[in-house]
């Protein structure tokens, strides 16, 4: 079991405890949130961000348990954060890069041109399946 910070962009506020079960990742957060509102996990490799859920209060913590494909995320350094869900359509995003490969070929046709922060992106449905184009 590998164990991960979660941070909300300045602090780290939790801890994400991440297993592989088979073709899939366990996935088991726990955050000190503040309890105003409604936070969703995120997590992030290789510049695809995914959306985990939102996060439930248990006692003085909030925590989330999820089984996610492998495939949705891939494999590597994973990070994770945490923020206050906002009203905005959540999305998988992934870079453009001139000196790669884009890695979403089969699900392009899903995509549209986006860009955040300075950076040029293919953004995708939140269920899009990035590897499979469904």
């Amino acid at each position: 079991m590998d164990t991960y910070q979660i941070s909300n962009g300045e602090q780290i506020i939790g801890v994400a405890q991440v297993s592989q079960e088979g073709l899939y990742y366990k996935i088991f957060c726990r955050c000190k949130l503040p309890m105003n509102g409604i936070h969703r996990v995120y997590v992030s490799n290789n510049g695809v961000e995914r959306d985990l859920g939102i996060c439930v209060p248990n006692g003085e913590e909030f925590i989330l348990e999820k089984k996610v494909p492998i495939k949705h995320i891939g494999q590597g350094e994973l990070k994770f954060l945490a923020g206050k869900k906002s009203g905005k359509e959540r999305v998988n995003k992934v870079p453009i890069c001139r000196d790669k490969p884009f890695g979403a070929m089969k699900a392009i046709r899903r995509g549209r041109f986006a860009i955040y922060d300075g950076n040029f992106y293919i953004v995708f449905p939140q269920d899009t399946s990035l590897e499979e184009g469904k």
